[in-house]
């Protein structure tokens, strides 16, 4: 067809020569663009078939991982785990995540607000859990770590559920391990209360094994509603509840027990 159309322009002379050549010219160039722009929509291995992105998500802690510090509010900066084969006081027993009306929230949770008293009470559990006994049968600290407030508005809705281990019960000062306390509490273990020498007016008490002599013992541990602050407006109530733990413990008769102990 191209070669019949030159033909008959041949006598018209050198310019419709040009017009011609120019116009052979466009119809090819259409024609290659025309095929490129179909082979880019079907070739294969390329766009049809790339699988369909997922959901983006932030980061978040994660549980097994130990620190030599706690942080109240995390952030990934600041987020610096070590292996738990070496010196360090915190270790993440749990990472959870806030739901419901929690998670609805536009800042993280605040202290004493109902959202982290769930929180507390569930890393309360999963801290038992972790040990493989009663964490307050022990020289043993929780607490729970919350996203920074950036990661909170950025979609991050976790919590971490901390545990560290005291160096005394009385000061609450944080001691040091170098292993993970996962298991800790399922057999013996140094940071269980048991058995001390206490003297009349003397500091501090001396920890003594349970089958040589000492003057007292732990018995357990007794649950109140009231913050320790609020202890002093609750004495009777609190020493009559100790009394029968020590009953249970040692003697049937709780009447006796105030002639025995400390209580």
């Amino acid at each position: 067809m191209l070669a019949a159309l030159v033909s008959r322009f041949d006598g018209e002379g050198p310019q419709m020569r040009r017009v011609v050549s120019r116009t052979i010219v466009g119809a090819v160039l259409a024609g290659i663009a025309m095929l490129a722009v179909s082979a880019c929509a079907t070739a294969p291995g390329i766009t049809s078939r790339w699988p369909a992105m997922s959901e983006p998500t932030g980061w978040e802690p994660k549980a097994g991982a130990c620190f030599t510090e706690f942080l109240v509010q995390a952030h990934r900066a600041a987020y610096k785990p070590i292996d738990c084969g070496t010196e360090h006081r915190y270790e993440t027993v749990a990472v959870e995540l806030f739901s419901g009306a929690a998670a609805q929230l536009p800042s993280p949770p605040a202290a004493n607000s109902p959202e982290m008293k769930a929180a507390w009470a569930d890393c309360d559990a999963k801290t038992t859990e972790f040990l493989g006994g009663e964490w307050r049968n022990g020289k043993i600290w929780i607490g729970v770590s919350l996203p920074s407030n950036d990661n909170w508005s950025g979609g991050a809705r976790w919590y971490t559920c901390q545990v560290a281990p005291l160096e005394d019960f009385w000061d609450h000062a944080i001691s040091t391990t170098q292993k993970s306390l996962k298991g800790e509490f399922a057999g013996e273990s140094t940071l269980k209360f048991g058995c001390y020498q206490q003297e009349k007016g003397s500091e501090p008490r001396v920890d003594k094994s349970c089958t040589e002599p000492h003057n007292s013992e732990y018995t357990g541990f007794v649950k109140v509603a009231y913050a320790y602050d609020d202890l002093k407006n609750h004495t009777d109530e609190f020493f009559s509840k100790c009394r029968s733990n020590i009953a249970q413990y040692a003697v049937r008769n709780s009447s006796v027990t105030r002639y025995l102990c400390g209580a």
